[in-house]
């Protein structure tokens, strides 16, 4: 009777520890992709058992194996290990929070270093992208009270919430500006490098396991890019977010609104509250990430005659810069006199919004499933739109 028993016993204490021994791990990559799954070691490397098949990966590619918790749980974790008198520490953790999309947590750490260093201008402009996303869910929400307008320059009283683009509009022009070389960070849903590169192997860059292999390497940017312009696209469009702003609206929001909104987004011209020439631009005090989006929607789809304010085969062409020019130096001076933004071509702002220019992609502009609803927006300067792909809730930028 006993010894039954006992095998019984047994088996169970096996059947438990292989249960123990199944659990996920996110195995973190030195590339800065991760992985998440039951973890075997093979002659050498990693066989990491995922939802959608195995996946090897050579040990020396490999940067850490952790436990498999979430965002939350991990900051705690986090919390509990930095020194929480050290400035430094705090930023570090408010800036992981903020790529977490953990907007309360973030803030909390980044008043905390600046608590602890008043002067620490990093800690200070990511607490103002992380204060204005956290205000721009408020501004959005559009249950009856819950509502709150930015505030607009006097001349501009008023703003629709409803004009401004959506989270879901935001992350397919964040993906469809997207370069190679960019820094934003990205994540990757439903297993969409495994889909990837079990559909296309065999084809253009990814030939053999080697080249695959280099592919699984790449930085996200770039992967995220050639998987963009793969045939098949479509496919994986919605399993790709942009999580953070890449560096075209980076350097938008702090080199080129800035000379825009002195010399055509004031409120004697197209920052008023009407449309002057069916062109008008939110000039907002208290701006928004969705804010910027559609500024920058607005001024990329806005043509003239056949002229567009951002020319992305002639840059020198683009409006954004002939406009801004004094009337004798300017191909194309503007149809009324304003101030002007550049002294001439050789002024720091001129020079900035020209290398901004530079740094799009394109020729051909890219496409993205957006359409502005600003009422005063003409059908023809409508930005360049694609059918959009079904992107889940989840997605949503933070």
């Amino acid at each position: 009777m006993h010894r039954p028993i006992a095998a019984l016993v047994a088996c169970c204490l096996f059947i438990a520890a292989a249960g123990l021994a199944q659990e996920n791990k996110k195995i973190s990559l030195k590339n800065g992709n991760y992985l998440i799954g039951v973890v075997k070691e093979q002659e050498g490397r990693y066989l990491i058992e995922t939802k959608n098949g195995i996946v090897p990966v050579e040990k020396d590619q490999v940067l850490s194996i952790e436990e498999y918790v979430s965002p939350g749980q991990e900051y705690q974790r986090r919390l509990a290990e930095i020194d929480k008198t050290n400035p430094e520490d705090r930023f570090k953790l408010g800036q992981w929070a903020f790529d977490q999309g953990l907007m309360e947590a973030a803030r909390d750490e980044l008043r905390a270093a600046l608590e602890l260093k008043t002067d620490y201008e990093r800690a200070r402009l990511l607490l103002r992208r992380v204060e204005a996303r956290i205000e721009e869910k408020k501004l959005l929400a559009e249950k009856e009270g819950s509502a709150t307008q930015p505030r607009l320059s006097p001349a501009s009283p008023t703003l629709d919430p409803k004009w401004l683009v959506t989270d879901d509009e935001i992350a397919e022009v964040r993906l469809a500006e997207l370069v190679k070389d960019d820094s934003a960070s990205i994540v990757f849903n439903k297993d969409v490098i495994n889909r990837f590169v079990s559909m296309t192997s065999g084809q253009d860059r990814l030939k053999t396991p080697d080249e695959v292999g280099k592919f699984r390497l790449w930085p996200r940017p770039r992967q995220a890019t050639y998987m963009m312009e793969s045939p098949d696209a479509d496919k994986f469009k919605a399993d790709i977010v942009v999580k953070t702003d890449p560096r075209f609206m980076v350097d938008f929001r702090r080199q080129v609104w800035p000379a825009v909104s002195n010399y055509c987004a004031t409120s004697d011209c197209h920052g008023g509250p009407t449309a002057r020439g069916g062109f008008r631009l939110l000039n907002i005090a208290a701006k928004t990430v969705n804010v910027d989006y559609t500024n920058f929607l607005l001024i990329d789809g806005y043509q003239k005659s056949g002229q567009r304010m951002i020319d992305r085969d002639i840059k020198e062409s683009s409006l954004l810069l002939q406009f801004g020019l004094p009337r004798d130096q300017a191909k194309t001076p503007h149809p009324v006199e304003i101030p002007i933004a550049y002294v001439n071509k050789r002024s720091a702002n001129y020079q900035r919004v020209m290398k901004w220019l530079e740094s799009l992609k394109g020729p051909p502009r890219p496409k993205y499933a957006v359409k502005l609803r600003v009422p005063w927006l003409p059908a023809e300067q409508s930005p360049a739109t694609a059918p959009a792909a079904t992107r889940p809730a989840s997605a949503a930028t933070p």
